[in-house]
């Protein structure tokens, strides 16, 4: 088990992040991950397709999901298994001297926890929601958008974002972000911007 050998303690992060490695962790929660995330881009994107082609009137084809998770995916859960490794590595470092029973429990609170879930969830879904608007406001012959916050209560760093006006695609916001997300949790949004 993996906890089992991590009895006794002693070891740097870099061991534990080694181990970790070695017992294929990175593949096993990026295959667990693969589907769950596929379905949130496709849904995302679904979402986002409809709302941008409402915003902008176009009803032509566009990339398509597909090509974004192609294009992307790999590279996507790869980011969200390196913080889960974050999180195993950290709790082995830390409690390197606790119980089998101790450390399955929280290694098994971590990554099964609900509010970790939720955070990827509407993050990967405003991710994909992203892509597919700049999917359709190209398509439709747009050049720029602009980044639009949910509300006042829109952290800082987005709101910086949304004052600075219109950009072109693929070229960063202040915060250097291209689109949302620009953190976890984040439900900004982009809209399409000037002639087309």
């Amino acid at each position: 088990m993996l906890a089992a050998a991590w009895l006794g303690g002693g070891r740097t992060r870099d061991d534990i992040r080694r181990w970790l490695t070695d017992q294929g962790a990175r593949e096993s929660l990026a295959g667990v991950l693969w589907a769950v995330l596929v379905r949130l881009w496709e849904a995302g994107y679904e979402i986002g397709e409809d709302a941008a082609r409402e915003v902008c009137g176009f009803q032509g084809a566009v990339q398509g999901v597909q090509a974004l998770i192609a294009a992307y995916g790999a590279a996507w859960v790869n980011q969200i298994v390196e913080t889960r490794l974050d999180w195993l590595e950290e709790i082995l470092a830390e409690y390197a001297g606790a119980s089998v029973r101790e450390l399955t429990a929280l290694l098994s609170q971590a990554l099964a926890s609900a509010a970790a879930a939720e955070m990827v969830a509407q993050t990967e879904i405003t991710r994909a929601v992203a892509a597919a608007a700049i999917d359709v406001y190209k398509a439709a012959g747009y050049h720029e958008v602009i980044w639009v916050v949910e509300d006042d209560n829109a952290c800082a760093v987005c709101k910086a974002n949304a004052r600075s006006g219109p950009h072109v695609y693929g070229s960063p916001f202040p915060s250097g972000a291209i689109s949302p997300p620009e953190h976890p949790h984040c439900r900004c949004a982009l809209l399409p911007y000037g002639e087309h």
